[in-house]
């Protein structure tokens, strides 16, 4: 299964509301650091329980746990497809 943001993909991240369950967003993580993730379950007393966005991320699924809800800086709103620094590939 891909990452639901692939590496160099432009994404619009935008704070509007409350995030829901299987949301993706950009969250000021205390351990991780600004990192994207899939909300799993909102709970009662505000936290967020976090998810990889991809299977292959098994490590970092469970260390996403719980953030409260002031942790998000927004949500995804669009994404706008890859770019490369590098320009693309020529043969010689």
């Amino acid at each position: 299964m891909e990452p639901s943001l692939r590496h160099g993909t432009i994404a619009l991240f935008r704070k509007r509301r409350q995030p829901m369950r299987s949301d993706i967003v950009l969250v000021d993580h205390p351990e991780l650091g600004r990192v994207v993730r899939k909300v799993k379950a909102v709970g009662r007393n505000g936290n967020l329980h976090l998810t990889a966005t991809s299977r292959r991320f098994g490590q970092e699924k469970q260390k996403a746990g719980k953030v409260p809800m002031s942790a998000v800086c927004g949500i995804l709103v669009s994404r706008l497809g890859r770019i490369s620094l590098f320009g693309p590939r020529r043969s010689i």
